[in-house]
């Protein structure tokens, strides 16, 4: 059977699910989750691809590019991104979901998670080939808002912290 066609809700619901599983894993620490965030503008809806300049991703993150490299070294040896590298051009990220079927690199969910997130794990185990109604879109939005609001928190948090 072929794979469900990737509309734009879905694109959208696998990208609040792979940000999810980023910013849960308690292996990551606050770079890569950084990295991860800042990624989202960049996935193709199509292609479910990102191609920024670690540059580009350090402007943004307010570091330096070598600190980039050494967060997406960790997103990769964690199994939240593959990396198609491109010497002298720009590499290719793709996003992983820890249960996508569609990838041998990715790693299975740890359902007795020390930190209780069976709910989680139960909400990353959602099919993706049904479609979103507007109640579940609504609520997708609200939890990424939320989750970009935790994610600046840790970034103004972090700021505070070096002037003191």
């Amino acid at each position: 059977m072929p794979a469900p066609k990737l509309t734009a809700a879905r694109s959208t619901h696998r990208k609040f699910l792979w940000i999810r599983q980023v910013c849960a894993d308690p292996k990551l620490r606050h770079l890569p989750c950084r990295i991860a965030a800042l990624m989202l503008d960049y996935i193709n809806l199509k292609s479910q691809v990102a191609w920024p300049s670690q540059q580009t991703l350090a402007a943004a993150a307010g570091v330096t590019p070598r600190a980039v490299q050494t967060a997406l070294r960790c997103l990769e040896r964690s199994g939240h991104i593959t990396v198609r590298r491109s010497p002298g051009r720009v590499n290719l990220y793709r996003p992983q979901l820890m249960n996508d079927h569609s990838s041998a690199t990715a790693a299975p969910l740890n359902h007795a998670s020390k930190t209780g997130e069976r709910r989680f794990t139960q909400n990353l185990e959602t099919p993706l080939n049904k479609s979103l109604d507007q109640a579940e879109r609504a609520e997708i939005g609200r939890k990424m808002k939320e989750l970009g609001a935790q994610i600046s928190g840790r970034k103004s948090a972090m700021n505070d912290g070096d002037q003191a």
